[in-house]
Formats: C-alpha cells, structure tokens, sequence
C-alpha cells in the first residue's frame, strides 16, 4: 500500500500553516503513528497550544498588560530588568530577563501576570517558568500564587527547594485545578539580605487534540 501524493502534500500545506516552530511562543505539534477511524486511516496531530507566554523581548518593567507593587522600605531593589548583552548568565534565554536584586533593606516585591484563562477539560495545562536564584540566603525568598477572582493561593515556595548554587532551573505547576477560571500568577519576592532573582521564558501550556486529518492508501 502506499499513500497517495497529493495527500501528503495537503497535510505538509496544513502543517505549514499551522506554524510549526520550536519556540515557546508559538504553537509545537508532535505527529503519532497513522491510525483508524470509521472513515479510514489516518493521521491524529496533537497542538501544544501557549495560553501566555512572557520572554522579556526589551527592558520594559512591568512588561505590557502585566503589573508590578512594591512594599519595600526605602531604597530597597525592585522589580527590574537585566539584559543579556551585558549579563549573559543572568538570562535564561532571549535579550532580557526579569530581575530583583537582593538589597540590605527589607524587601516585598510583587510581578502580576496579564490575566489570562485557563482551558476547560484540559488535565495537561501547565505553568512554566526558569528562575534564577539559590537557597543559599534564606533571608530572602520566593513565593508563587495563583490570583483568581478574590482568592490568591500559594503554588510554589523557594523555601521547600534545596538550591545550593546559583544557575537557571525550570518550574513547572500544573493548572488543571483552574479550569475554566481567570487567574493572574504571581511571583513575589520578600525578605532581607537574600540572593537575588532571576525570571525568564514564563509559559502556560495545554495540549490540545487537532482535527483527524484522513489519508487516502490506495495498493
């Protein structure tokens, strides 16, 4: 058997258009084995679809649409920016990176996300992040939270890692809990004398199911 030609050329059109691309900004798609359906064989293409994605692309703090507060006292650091042209260890990847430096003065620093909805029925949807930080000075740590509507909920806390040197590490949370609601995240940033932070290359993913493409075989 072999598959007709013109069928193949439809699904690499379709695969194009589709903007098949390794970045996070843009949807990955992985291709199973040709199966069957009442209507023939085929291919199931599964879409890792970005929800939001947030990558630094210029200096701007807060970036658009997100949002940041500060409770900090004095002059102490807050949520800024650090650019990979002069600091390439400090940035996981693009041009920029989010940033809090540690500072002598208590600190409470917090990065809103844009608001954004999370799929319905959708048990793989994840939050994503790389964080540049230690354990190293517990006087200072990190906390994560989901905001949504009027309740604001711990999901991740520096205070449980061991880290006992300073590199990049990805974070990942599931979301499903979510489902079907608007949530912002937030990363604060609270204590005195700690190690600094470095924020990058933010994304929610979920996987969805892409439309059964058919395949004519002919012997």
């Amino acid at each position: 058997m072999r598959i007709l030609g013109r069928c193949l050329t439809c699904l690499l059109v379709m695969l194009c258009l589709l903007g098949i691309h390794s970045s996070a900004q843009t949807p990955a798609f992985t291709t199973r084995e040709p199966v069957a359906s009442t209507g023939g064989a085929g291919l199931q293409i599964l879409a890792v679809v970005p929800v939001m994605t947030q990558d630094f692309p210029n200096d701007a703090m807060p970036p658009a649409h997100w949002e940041t507060l500060s409770y900090s006292s004095g002059t102490a650091r807050k949520w800024s920016t650090v650019s990979a042209e002069q600091f390439p260890d400090y940035v996981h990847s693009g041009p920029y990176a989010a940033w809090v430096n540690y500072s002598s003065e208590a600190q409470d620093e917090w990065l809103f996300s844009s608001p954004f909805r999370v799929p319905v029925d959708d048990q793989d949807v994840a939050l994503s992040f790389w964080v540049l930080t230690s354990t190293n000075y517990p006087t200072a740590t990190v906390t994560v939270y989901i905001q949504a509507g009027s309740v604001t909920t711990s999901v991740w806390r520096l205070a449980d890692q061991s880290w006992p040197s300073l590199k990049y590490r990805q974070v990942s949370l599931n979301l499903a809990d979510y489902a079907g609601q608007t949530v912002r995240v937030i990363w604060r940033y609270h204590g005195v004398e700690g190690e600094s932070l470095g924020l990058d290359q933010i994304v929610v993913l979920g996987k969805k199911e892409a439309v059964f493409i058919p395949l004519a075989l002919k012997d």
